[in-house]
Protein backbone atom coordinates (compact mmCIF):
# COMPACT_ATOMS: atom_id res chain seq x y z
CA UNK A 1 0.00 0.00 0.00
CA UNK A 2 2.82 2.38 0.92
CA UNK A 3 4.63 1.73 -2.37
CA UNK A 4 1.41 2.33 -4.30
CA UNK A 5 0.80 5.63 -2.53
CA UNK A 6 4.35 6.83 -3.11
CA UNK A 7 4.05 5.82 -6.76
CA UNK A 8 0.87 7.88 -7.12
CA UNK A 9 2.56 10.88 -5.49
CA UNK A 10 5.56 10.57 -7.80
CA UNK A 11 3.30 10.35 -10.87
CA UNK A 12 1.42 13.46 -9.74
CA UNK A 13 4.71 15.31 -9.29
CA UNK A 14 5.73 14.50 -12.86
CA UNK A 15 2.31 15.45 -14.20
CA UNK A 16 2.44 18.90 -12.59
CA UNK A 17 6.17 19.55 -12.96
CA UNK A 18 5.87 21.44 -16.26
CA UNK A 19 5.22 25.14 -15.55
CA UNK A 20 2.38 26.88 -17.34
CA UNK A 21 3.63 29.72 -19.55
CA UNK A 22 0.98 32.32 -20.23
CA UNK A 23 2.22 35.13 -22.47
CA UNK A 24 1.56 38.69 -21.28
CA UNK A 25 -1.08 40.66 -23.13
CA UNK A 26 0.55 43.34 -25.29
CA UNK A 27 -1.20 46.44 -26.65
CA UNK A 28 0.01 48.91 -29.28
CA UNK A 29 -1.98 51.96 -28.25
CA UNK A 30 -2.20 54.11 -25.12
CA UNK A 31 -5.04 53.48 -22.71
CA UNK A 32 -5.80 49.73 -22.50
CA UNK A 33 -3.37 49.38 -19.58
CA UNK A 34 -3.28 51.89 -16.72
CA UNK A 35 -0.04 51.42 -14.75
CA UNK A 36 -0.06 53.14 -11.39
CA UNK A 37 3.48 54.57 -11.08
CA UNK A 38 5.56 57.19 -12.84
CA UNK A 39 9.30 56.59 -13.02
CA UNK A 40 11.08 59.39 -11.18
CA UNK A 41 14.69 60.59 -11.36
CA UNK A 42 16.50 63.31 -9.51
CA UNK A 43 15.99 66.75 -11.03
CA UNK A 44 18.29 67.54 -13.92
CA UNK A 45 19.97 65.07 -16.23
CA UNK A 46 21.40 61.73 -15.15
CA UNK A 47 23.99 59.89 -17.23
CA UNK A 48 25.28 56.34 -16.86
CA UNK A 49 24.70 52.68 -17.60
CA UNK A 50 22.67 51.52 -15.89
CA UNK A 51 20.60 54.44 -14.63
CA UNK A 52 18.17 53.85 -11.79
CA UNK A 53 14.86 55.54 -11.05
CA UNK A 54 12.23 55.21 -8.35
CA UNK A 55 8.45 54.81 -8.39
CA UNK A 56 6.06 57.25 -6.79
CA UNK A 57 3.96 54.55 -5.06
CA UNK A 58 6.32 51.59 -4.57
CA UNK A 59 9.66 50.87 -2.91
CA UNK A 60 10.84 49.06 -6.05
CA UNK A 61 13.64 50.68 -8.06
CA UNK A 62 13.71 50.64 -11.85
CA UNK A 63 16.95 49.90 -13.70
CA UNK A 64 17.52 51.00 -17.29
CA UNK A 65 20.40 49.19 -19.00
CA UNK A 66 21.74 49.40 -22.54
CA UNK A 67 24.74 48.57 -24.68
CA UNK A 68 25.76 52.23 -24.43
CA UNK A 69 25.74 55.12 -21.99
CA UNK A 70 22.29 56.48 -21.22
CA UNK A 71 20.99 59.96 -20.55
CA UNK A 72 17.85 60.55 -18.48
CA UNK A 73 15.85 63.76 -18.18
CA UNK A 74 12.65 64.55 -16.29
CA UNK A 75 9.96 66.27 -18.35
CA UNK A 76 6.64 67.24 -16.78
CA UNK A 77 6.87 64.31 -14.37
CA UNK A 78 7.68 61.88 -17.19
CA UNK A 79 11.15 60.38 -17.56
CA UNK A 80 12.86 60.32 -20.95
CA UNK A 81 15.67 57.82 -21.52
CA UNK A 82 18.00 58.37 -24.48
CA UNK A 83 21.46 57.39 -25.68
CA UNK A 84 24.14 59.95 -24.90
CA UNK A 85 25.20 59.78 -28.57
CA UNK A 86 21.60 60.01 -29.82
CA UNK A 87 21.74 56.47 -31.23
CA UNK A 88 19.63 54.40 -28.83
CA UNK A 89 18.57 51.05 -30.26
CA UNK A 90 18.69 48.81 -27.17
CA UNK A 91 17.15 49.24 -23.73
CA UNK A 92 16.38 46.83 -20.89
CA UNK A 93 13.89 47.87 -18.19
CA UNK A 94 14.01 45.79 -15.01
CA UNK A 95 13.09 46.02 -11.33
CA UNK A 96 15.12 45.47 -8.20
CA UNK A 97 15.24 41.93 -6.84
CA UNK A 98 12.04 40.76 -5.18
CA UNK A 99 9.70 42.72 -7.46
CA UNK A 100 7.98 41.89 -10.74
CA UNK A 101 6.02 43.87 -13.30
CA UNK A 102 2.28 43.42 -13.51
CA UNK A 103 1.87 46.27 -15.99
CA UNK A 104 4.01 48.64 -18.05
CA UNK A 105 3.46 51.35 -20.65
CA UNK A 106 6.00 53.34 -22.70
CA UNK A 107 6.35 55.35 -25.90
CA UNK A 108 9.17 54.84 -28.42
CA UNK A 109 10.17 58.11 -30.05
CA UNK A 110 11.56 56.67 -33.31
CA UNK A 111 13.69 58.82 -35.62
CA UNK A 112 12.69 56.78 -38.69
CA UNK A 113 10.27 54.06 -39.75
CA UNK A 114 11.34 50.59 -38.68
CA UNK A 115 10.49 47.86 -36.21
CA UNK A 116 11.04 47.06 -32.55
CA UNK A 117 11.39 43.66 -30.90
CA UNK A 118 9.95 43.55 -27.38
CA UNK A 119 11.04 40.69 -25.15
CA UNK A 120 9.30 40.08 -21.83
CA UNK A 121 11.40 37.90 -19.54
CA UNK A 122 10.24 35.75 -16.65
CA UNK A 123 7.68 33.04 -16.11
CA UNK A 124 5.47 34.59 -18.78
CA UNK A 125 8.22 35.31 -21.29
CA UNK A 126 7.47 36.23 -24.89
CA UNK A 127 9.22 38.04 -27.76
CA UNK A 128 7.35 39.89 -30.51
CA UNK A 129 8.20 42.26 -33.38
CA UNK A 130 6.15 45.42 -33.99
CA UNK A 131 6.36 48.19 -36.62
CA UNK A 132 7.27 51.65 -35.35
CA UNK A 133 7.00 54.92 -37.24
CA UNK A 134 8.53 58.37 -37.35
CA UNK A 135 5.85 60.17 -35.39
CA UNK A 136 6.81 59.96 -31.71
CA UNK A 137 3.61 58.05 -30.91
CA UNK A 138 4.63 54.40 -30.73
CA UNK A 139 2.87 53.40 -27.53
CA UNK A 140 3.23 49.91 -26.10
CA UNK A 141 1.75 48.46 -22.95
CA UNK A 142 1.50 45.03 -21.39
CA UNK A 143 -0.03 43.21 -18.45
CA UNK A 144 1.14 39.93 -16.98
CA UNK A 145 3.86 38.74 -14.66
CA UNK A 146 7.37 39.42 -15.94
CA UNK A 147 10.76 40.49 -14.60
CA UNK A 148 12.10 42.69 -17.40
CA UNK A 149 11.35 44.19 -20.80
CA UNK A 150 14.02 44.38 -23.51
CA UNK A 151 13.56 46.78 -26.44
CA UNK A 152 15.64 46.25 -29.60
CA UNK A 153 14.95 48.69 -32.44
CA UNK A 154 16.05 48.53 -36.07
CA UNK A 155 16.13 52.34 -36.16
CA UNK A 156 17.45 55.02 -33.85
CA UNK A 157 15.22 56.06 -30.98
CA UNK A 158 15.30 59.69 -29.96
CA UNK A 159 14.22 58.46 -26.54
CA UNK A 160 11.93 56.10 -24.67
CA UNK A 161 9.40 58.24 -22.87
CA UNK A 162 6.19 58.21 -20.79
CA UNK A 163 7.28 55.10 -18.90
CA UNK A 164 4.69 53.99 -16.36
CA UNK A 165 4.85 50.80 -14.30
CA UNK A 166 2.87 48.73 -11.84
CA UNK A 167 5.24 46.73 -9.65
CA UNK A 168 4.53 44.16 -6.98
CA UNK A 169 6.29 41.57 -4.85
CA UNK A 170 7.79 38.55 -6.66
CA UNK A 171 5.26 36.64 -8.72
CA UNK A 172 2.89 34.07 -7.26
CA UNK A 173 4.15 30.48 -7.36
CA UNK A 174 3.63 28.66 -10.64
CA UNK A 175 1.26 25.66 -10.78
CA UNK A 176 4.25 23.31 -10.60
CA UNK A 177 5.36 24.91 -7.34
CA UNK A 178 1.89 24.63 -5.81
CA UNK A 179 1.65 20.99 -6.95
CA UNK A 180 4.97 20.09 -5.38
CA UNK A 181 3.96 21.82 -2.13
CA UNK A 182 0.65 19.93 -1.99
CA UNK A 183 2.38 16.66 -2.76
CA UNK A 184 4.87 17.34 0.02
CA UNK A 185 2.07 18.07 2.51
CA UNK A 186 0.26 14.93 1.39
CA UNK A 187 3.35 12.78 1.82
CA UNK A 188 3.99 14.25 5.28
CA UNK A 189 0.38 13.64 6.29
CA UNK A 190 0.51 10.06 5.04
CA UNK A 191 3.73 9.44 6.96
CA UNK A 192 2.25 10.79 10.22
CA UNK A 193 -0.91 8.75 9.76
CA UNK A 194 1.15 5.63 9.07
CA UNK A 195 3.21 6.16 12.23
CA UNK A 196 0.07 6.61 14.29
CA UNK A 197 -1.41 3.38 12.92
CA UNK A 198 1.78 1.45 13.67
CA UNK A 199 1.88 2.90 17.19
CA UNK A 200 -1.73 1.83 17.86
CA UNK A 201 -1.02 -1.68 16.60
CA UNK A 202 2.02 -1.92 18.88
CA UNK A 203 -0.07 -0.85 21.84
Amino acid sequence: MRKLTLSILASAAVAFATPALAAPMIFTSPGPVQPTSNVLFQSGATTGNPVTGSLNDSSALVNFTSNESLNVTQSNGQARISGTDGDLTNLVISLTSGFTFSAIEFNLNALANGSATLTFAGADGISSVFPISLNGQNFFSATGNFTSVTINSTVQLGDVRQVRITAGPGGVPEPATWAMMLIGFGAAGYSLRRRKAVALQAA
